[in-house]
């Protein structure tokens, strides 16, 4: 690969993420604040979870942006 094809799939993939992220994250850090309900110990620690490995796969790319991100959107967001 290119260092502008890998750019590219960066930029392009980090976008994906925070796209998906945005459109979860937020109502879910909202739910997470305001509401109380069973399990909710349960949920926050599975947006605390560490990275799930894929390896040369954009699909795989996108859930690890997810898995690193989410939490610093998730946690500031619900406090």
């Amino acid at each position: 690969m290119s260092v502008l094809e890998v750019l590219s799939v960066a930029i392009a993939t980090s976008f994906f993420a925070m796209g998906i992220a945005s459109l979860f994250g937020i109502p879910l850090a909202y739910i997470l604040a305001r509401k109380e309900f069973f399990g909710k110990r349960i949920v926050g620690s599975v947006v605390d979870l560490p990275i799930i490995k894929f390896f040369d796969a954009v699909p795989g790319i996108v859930v690890a942006m997810l898995f690193v991100s989410t939490p610093f959107l998730i946690n500031p967001v619900r406090d």
